[in-house]
């Protein structure tokens, strides 16, 4: 049986773009809303999504609650005009049983203006409606049937959608209104989280007819912004539809949606100012503390106007800052849509001294992440591709400034060798042992030793990165002995498109080894392949070993 291992990919203890630590309540990577779990409440107040759009319809048929059809969550009765499906034949009145009105206007009242309740209309309803008028939903499987948004209560900026995909293969199907090049942020949410089953939210954008597929996001822990689609609206209307990612369905695949536009002025939003090709133009980044995690984050978003742009953004290094992680959302039609995305990220001085640089950032499960060596303000640099650009070149990128970093090495000349291994710190959770530490690779020649304890039996898994998260290191090697002086027990070389993993799955570079008998086995990573990059200035590696008792 192939072993999963919960903590393939991760290399540094708390970084945010990689999962690196358990945490209660804190940001996820590139939820963009602060709280941990992608919930649609204000950026910084780490709750739970805010009340105002939940609740049930009256169970009367007469196109009152939030489950008519009418899009108000308030409660109150159907307003003039308001959305029902208005097929006539109770299969999608919003009463959320199918069965409220039977006379044509769709909207269980009885009156095809969508005006009050006239008496003696509508079946009686079941009183399961959801808020923003799903129902049962049979019309609104299809983008033509597509329902409205409405507002949430209070003043968040998102409007929202409510609903259950009730039975396997269900479609949820709302339409946003908006105007071409503003950019669409897109939250959704588990209502009834945990139980088992639990809705696995899938969100797709259509556009207007209802059959461009414009863009799909599964949801994909293991990569920064994933699990917060974003889209640059190419045209003035799209459809935006929930389903299951598995195709299940059920009363407890509840889920609360939403989307608003940053924008209109969000302070954790960026949006690109033209001209900042050059350095002294780099747009101001607006950043927030999160008191939580204490850092910075904020989220920028841009477009390449021609081929070979280049975007730079002045960012604040807020204290205690010690490293920035910088994460590219991916594109395309399996992501968010876009047709061009940055081909490289940069992390520069003030005085231009290029820091970090990772090629094809959105392409890294981690993202660009590097020290940074003192406080002020940094530039962030988007390289945009040199090639065609497409019909919607645009990116969004998660900034943030940490304030932690990985236990680093204590002596960079003792443990040259394997009598000065290092014995990092260990943090057990569960039945894993993880030991994450960080180092520098110095020029011409550099090596670093560390000694891990296993016991017999126990599984070695690894993970450590340096020129995929944007050091200039080039090829870092790493090797892992249990008798030094002889012959390593595994040994894998970085390159420039994979980071170094030991685990089972497809994107591991080697497999796990179990350890024989009890034992301190030596880990020796060195730069002494090749030379660094002579224009990037960092020569820093993150890396956690772990250890699993089985």
């Amino acid at each position: 049986m192939s072993r999963v291992f919960p903590w393939a990919g991760l290399l540094v203890c708390g970084l945010m773009l990689s999962l690196g630590c358990p945490a209660a309540d804190g940001v996820d990577a590139g939820d963009g809303d602060g709280d941990g779990d992608g919930g649609l409440e204000e950026p910084s107040d780490g709750g739970a999504a805010d009340a105002g759009s939940s609740g049930d319809g009256d169970g009367d048929g007469d196109g009152d609650g939030d489950g008519d059809g009418d899009g108000d969550p308030d409660g109150g009765a159907a307003d003039a005009g308001s959305s029902g499906d208005g097929d006539g034949d109770g299969d999608g009145d919003g009463d959320g049983d199918g069965d409220g009105d039977g006379d044509g206007d769709g909207d269980g009242d009885g009156d095809p203006d969508g005006g009050s309740v006239d008496a003696g209309d509508g079946d009686a309803g079941d009183g399961d409606g959801d808020a923003g008028g799903d129902g049962d939903g049979d019309p609104d499987d299809t983008c033509a049937g597509a329902l409205p948004l409405v507002p949430q209560a209070g003043g968040t900026g998102y409007l929202v959608g409510e609903g259950t995909i009730a039975t396997p293969g269900d479609v949820d199907s709302y339409v946003y209104e908006g105007t071409v090049g503003e950019t669409l942020v897109v939250s959704s949410t588990p209502v009834t989280m945990g139980a088992p089953p639990e809705l696995q939210i899938v969100v797709r954008v259509y556009d207007p007819t209802g059959t461009t597929l414009l863009a799909t996001f599964p949801y994909d822990p293991g990569y920064a912004l994933s699990n917060i689609p974003i889209y640059r609206m190419a045209t003035s209307s799209v459809c935006l539809q929930i389903t299951d990612a598995t195709g299940a369905g059920g009363p407890t695949f509840d889920y609360l949606f939403g989307v608003t536009n940053p924008d209109y002025g969000e302070p954790y939003f960026t949006a690109e100012a033209e001209p900042n090709d050059v350095l002294g133009d780099a747009t101001v980044a607006s950043a927030f503390i999160d008191t939580f995690w204490g850092v910075g984050q904020t989220q920028v978003h841009g477009l390449f106007a021609t081929a070979g742009d280049v975007d730079h953004y002045r960012v604040p290094v807020l204290a205690p800052t010690l490293g920035m992680g910088v994460g590219v959302a991916r594109g395309g039609p399996a992501h968010n849509g876009s047709t061009a995305l940055p081909s490289r990220a940069r992390l520069v001085a003030l005085d231009g001294t290029v820091i970090a640089a990772l090629d094809n950032p959105a392409d890294s499960t981690l993202g660009l992440f590097a020290p940074i060596p003192a406080p002020g303000e940094v530039v962030v640099v988007f390289d945009g591709p040199a090639g065609a650009l497409g019909a919607n070149p645009f990116y969004a990128a998660n900034i943030n400034a940490v304030g932690y970093l990985n236990p680093p090495e204590t002596d960079d000349v003792a443990n040259d060798t394997v009598s000065g291994a290092e014995i990092p710190t260990g943090d057990t959770f569960l039945q894993t042992t993880s030991y994450f530490f960080g180092g520098t690779l110095e020029d011409p020649v550099d090596a670093d030793w560390y000694a891990i304890p296993v016991s017999a039996g126990d599984i070695i898994g690894l993970s450590c990165a340096s020129w995929r998260i944007g050091s200039g290191v080039r090829s870092m090697s790493v090797a892992l002995y249990e008798d030094p002086p002889g012959f390593p027990v595994q040994g894998d070389i970085e390159s420039g498109t994979q980071d170094l993993l030991w685990a089972d799955g497809p994107t591991a570079t080697a497999s796990p080894i179990t350890a024989p008998a009890a034992s301190t086995y030596n880990l020796r990573l060195s730069n002494d392949i090749e030379p660094s990059d002579p224009n990037v200035q960092s020569r820093y590696y993150q890396c956690g070993v772990h250890v699993e008792t089985p």
